[in-house]
């Protein structure tokens, strides 16, 4: 049987794909901070996140 999460999770790349999606589920313009409390990151993690985009 196909296993969906993984054993050793990166979580850096989880955190990118929540990012990815609270940007497509809004569909507007979110400032750093928006996307911070949304996801209760740190608003660092949120501009290496967003600046690795760019």
């Amino acid at each position: 049987m196909l296993k969906l999460t993984p054993n050793y999770p990166i979580k850096i790349l989880t955190k990118t794909f929540s990012v990815l999606e609270v940007l497509l589920e809004h569909r507007s313009p979110l400032s750093m901070s928006e996307i911070s409390e949304k996801l209760d990151f740190y608003p660092s993690t949120i501009h290496r996140i967003l600046d690795t985009f760019h």
